[in-house]
């Protein structure tokens, strides 16, 4: 939900990052329903990003070899067989 600080003529929204920490910033807008808005993008976006196997410092910019060296650095060196990873490479 959008809110209005004291100080500021904006309006403001509350979300929780990819990360899972509360973040407060101004929309830089005065219109409540716009604000909202922005805010639902942001809920939305990071929500998955949590729930999803993201990791944030990979960019979307990646090579498909990149992510799986840190799929493999992160999950699959911890398989019982390592035969996967010859079958990729």
């Amino acid at each position: 939900m959008a809110f209005k600080r004291k100080d500021s003529a904006f309006y403001w929204i509350s979300y929780v990052n990819h990360l899972g920490k509360r973040i407060r910033e101004s929309t830089g807008t005065t219109k409540k329903a716009k604000a909202e808005m922005i805010e639902r993008a942001r809920r939305d976006q990071y929500a998955f990003r949590r729930r999803a196997m993201v990791d944030p410092e990979v960019g979307y910019a990646t090579t498909f070899g990149e992510l799986i060296d840190w799929w493999w650095k992160n999950y699959g060196c911890h398989l019982k067989s390592p035969t996967i990873k010859g079958s990729i490479e």
